[in-house]
């Protein structure tokens, strides 16, 4: 009912790797980190073109052979970026971000763990954090998927925020 293969085709190896034991789709948030350091190797690999202007840090980031990294973009990692995605002028990828085949981090779009499926479009000035952008996905300009809490105000004992909880019958 609301496994996360009712919502995505999760025959892509990465993907299916990345929701085994997953009951609910955000339970792949969690497991970003560890998956990004398996797909770069903990290393920095660069099979793509990273053109003139673009920045690396000296973090792990695999850019996949048909990648394109823009002028103007920020890859701070550690980060995957698939064969033929591209991440355009402007973008600011931050920690634990994987990005799929033919998947765009677009013109000052910034992302932080967040996974984008194969097609999944964040064209421009966008915000995509803790998030998961199916197959085909496009985001509209000025979209902003974050992890804030809707009620704003800290516990006292803990200091945290409530966790929203969602009871559904099966």
């Amino acid at each position: 009912m609301l496994t996360p293969s009712d919502f995505f085709d999760l025959n892509h190896p990465i993907l299916a790797d990345l929701f085994a034991d997953c009951a609910f789709v955000w339970e792949v948030l969690p497991k970003l980190e560890t998956a990004v350091a398996r797909l770069t190797h903990n290393t920095q690999t660069i099979l793509g073109e990273v053109m003139p202007g673009a920045y690396l840090s000296e973090r792990p980031i695999y850019i996949g052979a048909g990648a394109r990294v823009e002028p103007g973009a920020y890859i701070h990692g550690p980060a995957y970026i698939a064969p033929g995605a591209i991440v355009r002028h402007g973008a600011f990828v931050r920690e634990n971000v994987i990005v799929l085949e033919e998947a765009i981090v677009g013109h000052t779009t910034e992302a932080k763990n967040s996974l984008f499926m194969p097609h999944a479009h964040a064209p421009h000035f966008n915000y995509v954090g803790d998030s998961v952008l199916g197959w085909h996905t496009n985001l509209g300009a000025g979209t902003k998927l974050s992890n804030l809490t809707l009620v704003s105000e800290k516990d006292v004992a803990t200091g945290k925020r409530p966790t929203i909880q969602l009871s559904i019958d099966a």
